[in-house]
């Protein structure tokens, strides 16, 4: 039966179950991350020299010394993710663009009541707050630090204003977005990782015989701002997003078995 169908039907059906599958497995993996998170406890950050393994802790994030200047704030933080965005309009298509994006992080400390240890951010996946977005409007230029910064990464710069024909005038330069997420020195901070031990992360050192970074034992190694609970909700409503937007491709398989 399945080799009388057009060839067209069965690509249409192989690429639908991969889609599928795809956004089923991120569903999975997210609701499996967060239902860890859920059955620990975090634990002291003294008590982190004593695990070793899978460790998860809580406090503040805290510069042991070195920080980053964020791209388009200059704010000075330990973690910044950022992007530029362009919009983009065709017939009764829009959508925003991305034109560039990248992540930037330095080893910090997590402190709380019973101490600092360092956190080695390297091979970590991130869940930060949008902390900043600064959109600039059709006609607009944006200010001369993100236009050096436009430079320094590759992306044209955008210079906005008007421009007259006759009596016609328009906008020239396109609307974008630059948005920043960041984990600042102070901000809460929630890490699920591999405890190792040694004091220093790069140059930072904390107060416990401990660090928190990658390792076999934690192939989800995650720095979440905000405290544990923040980070049980962003994983479920992760997966959820994920399983719902699965949802629809699923039917439309579902029909073409059964219509099969």
């Amino acid at each position: 039966m399945i080799a009388n169908l057009p060839s067209w039907l069965l690509a249409v059906g192989v690429a639908l179950a991969g889609l599928v599958g795809w956004l089923w497995w991120n569903a999975a993996t997210e609701l499996w991350q967060g239902w860890r998170l859920w059955r620990n406890d975090p634990v002291p950050v003294m008590d982190a020299a004593n695990v070793t393994g899978v460790v998860e802790v809580e406090g503040t994030a805290a510069s042991g010394g070195r920080t980053l200047q964020s791209p388009f704030t200059g704010t000075s933080t330990l973690v910044c993710e950022y992007k530029i965005q362009e919009w983009r309009s065709s017939g009764k298509s829009s959508h925003w663009e991305t034109l560039h994006e990248n992540l930037n992080a330095v080893p910090f400390l997590l402190e709380d009541d019973t101490g600092s240890v360092a956190i080695d951010p390297e091979g970590a996946e991130y869940s930060l707050e949008r902390d900043a977005e600064i959109e600039s409007g059709s006609g607009e230029t944006p200010p001369e630090e993100i236009q050096e910064f436009l430079e320094k990464v590759g992306v044209e710069r955008e210079e906005g204003g008007k421009t007259s024909l006759g009596p016609i005038s328009f906008n020239r330069g396109d609307r974008r977005k630059y948005v920043e997420k960041r984990l600042d020195p102070g901000d809460p901070v929630h890490v699920y990782g591999q405890s190792r031990s040694g004091r220093t992360a790069g140059e930072v050192s904390g107060s416990v015989n401990a660090v928190v970074g990658s390792g076999r034992a934690t192939p989800n190694f995650r720095i979440s701002e905000g405290d544990e609970s923040a980070a049980i909700r962003r994983h479920v409503k992760s997966g959820t997003i994920y399983a719902v937007i699965g949802a629809v491709p699923g039917v439309i398989l579902a029909a073409l078995v059964v219509g099969v």
